[in-house]
């Protein structure tokens, strides 16, 4: 059996080349496809192959002709662009008067938009004065009678009981209203330096709520007012602009459409020359495996007592003659011999098989061995 010979690989220097060749003749036909002549309504667009390149590469030369109402057009065009670049040289020296005053921005007097600086003393008046003022109010509107009411009260029913003024319980029983009327006051004073302070924030808020109106109001003004100073400063300036750049008269014929692209996608012979060289490879590999395999087979075959009788292992195979039993002998070469090993005789185990199953055993190597001694 002879060994299999390994695949030649690609030559880089001949796969570069040929890769190169391929992408230069995809480009050349490329540009053939989509260098495409038109003739639209504005006129005519053409491709003319004015050369080569040092590889010879062609090289092409666009050409557009207008058609002759678009170049009129387009001479009144220029013309205009030209006069009107003209007028705005002559408008410099206008735009020169107005530059040449310096520009004297408004000024915002945020301290007259609120109406100055904030006073509270008076805007929200004496606030321990009113302080007082509320307790005394909430005394004097009850809270003094009634505690008058309550002592006297109590001292009728200490009275009633036996408990006499000078007495501990007597001074025990009075010390504790005296606590509660004290507390009472105590409230009274929280409840009026509350409400004082409620309204002072209220009074506050609406102050400042008002004053922030004032300067909203204020500074909007000025900003319509500083825009309007800006507007009459760049007024002529941006007529100059206009003038000079003539983008508003300025006539822009409409663009021709473009012809369909086309495109032919390049051909990877790189790719496919290492692709091919893989699968050479991968065949080559496959069979040196199968040889290594069969070979290790075989040794085992060999070294077995069993011959090794499947006709996969087998070549040169002609019929010699039929047993008693009825098993067809032949002749035949393993594989591994030489063309010049003397012939074998032997069984084809795949047929002593379906006669006597019995005498063929399957090796580890997954090929057929007949037992001779058993047919």
């Amino acid at each position: 059996m002879s060994k299999p010979r390994a695949p030649t690989p690609p030559d880089p220097a001949q796969t570069a080349a040929a890769q190169t060749q391929s992408n230069q003749q995809t480009a050349i036909s490329n540009a053939w496809l989509n260098n495409v002549n038109q003739n639209t309504p504005w006129g005519q667009i053409s491709y003319d192959q004015s050369g080569s390149g040092p590889d010879g590469t062609p090289r092409f030369t666009q050409t557009t002709t207008l058609s002759p109402n678009q170049q009129q057009i387009n001479n009144i065009g220029e013309q205009n662009s030209i006069g009107l670049g003209n007028l705005a040289q002559t408008g410099i020296n206008t735009a020169g008067g107005v530059l040449g005053q310096d520009w004297n921005q408004r000024y915002f007097d945020g301290n007259g938009a609120t109406g100055g600086p904030l006073d509270l003393a008076s805007a929200l008046g004496d606030f321990r004065g009113d302080t007082e003022a509320r307790t005394r109010e909430l005394l004097t509107r009850g809270l003094d009678d009634q505690f008058n009411r309550s002592e006297e009260s109590l001292r009728s029913r200490l009275a009633n009981q036996g408990v006499n003024a000078g007495s501990d319980a007597f001074g025990s029983e009075m010390q504790s209203f005296n606590a509660g009327k004290g507390d009472a006051y105590a409230n009274a004073e929280v409840i009026a330096r509350q409400q004082a302070l409620g309204e002072r924030n209220q009074q506050m808020g609406e102050i400042t709520n008002q004053r922030g109106i004032n300067w909203n109001e204020a500074l909007q003004q000025y900003g319509l007012n500083d825009q309007a100073d800006f507007n009459a400063r760049a007024r002529p300036l941006n007529e100059i602009t206009s003038l000079n750049s003539g983008s508003q008269l300025y006539y822009q014929p409409t663009t021709p459409g473009q012809p369909n692209s086309y495109n032919i996608n390049g051909t990877d012979v790189a790719g496919i020359y290492n692709q091919g060289y893989q699968n050479q490879l991968g065949a080559y590999n496959a069979r040196v495996n199968q040889q290594n395999g069969l070979l290790s087979g075989m040794a085992q075959l060999g070294a077995a007592a069993i011959t090794a009788s499947d006709v996969r292992v087998k070549r040169d195979i002609e019929f010699s003659h039929t047993d008693e039993k009825g098993h067809n002998w032949w002749t035949y070469r393993y594989l591994w011999d030489g063309d010049d090993t003397p012939l074998r005789t032997g069984v084809m185990a795949q047929e002593v098989r379906e006669i006597a199953p019995h005498a063929v055993i399957q090796h580890t190597s997954g090929y057929l061995m007949v037992a001779y001694g058993l047919l």
